[in-house]
C-alpha cells in the first residue's frame, strides 16, 4: 500500500490522492498538486485546474450509492427521495464539503449502466493494465 510519506520521502514520484487529504500539503508546500481528477475544478481547490482542462473527456471520479436487492423495487422511490432531501440539506452540504465530497442527487436509476459504473470499471482496468 503506498501512503502520503512515501511520496513526502520521495520513494514515488506521483500519488492520486483524496483533496482533504492533499491540501494541507499543498498549503504547506509539501507537495505540488498538478489537477483535480474530476471534470471540473473542484470547490476545495478551486485554483487547481482539472486534468480535462488539458486534456478533454479526462474524469475520475468516486461513486457513493445504495445498492438494493432485485426485488426491492417497491421501496425505491421513497428511499431516492429521502436520500435526495438529505443531500440537498445545507448542513449535510457543510459537511460534505468538508470531506471533500460533492454529492449529486438525483432520480433513481441504476449505478450500473453503459454510462455509469460498467464503463468507469472498463476504463480503470485498461488503464491499470497499461501502467503494469
Amino acid at each position: 500500500m503506498v501512503r502520503g510519506g512515501d511520496r513526502l520521502g520521495g520513494q514515488i514520484p506521483l500519488l492520486f490522492g483524496a483533496p482533504t487529504a492533499v491540501e494541507p500539503l499543498a498549503t504547506a508546500g509539501k507537495i505540488k498538486v498538478l489537477g483535480v481528477t474530476s471534470e471540473k475544478r473542484f470547490p476545495l481547490l478551486p485554483n487547481i485546474p482539472a486534468i480535462s482542462e488539458t486534456f478533454p473527456q479526462f474524469n475520475i471520479i468516486s461513486y457513493i450509492g445504495f445498492m438494493l436487492p432485485k426485488n426491492a423495487a417497491p421501496v425505491i422511490a421513497a428511499l431516492n427521495k429521502e436520500v435526495n432531501q438529505v443531500l440537498t440539506a445545507n448542513s449535510m452540504r457543510a459537511w460534505l464539503d468538508k470531506q471533500g465530497m460533492v454529492a449529486v442527487a438525483s432520480a433513481a436509476r441504476p449505478m450500473i449502466s453503459g454510462a455509469g459504473l460498467k464503463s468507469t470499471i472498463r476504463r480503470e482496468v485498461s488503464l491499470s493494465a497499461h501502467s503494469a
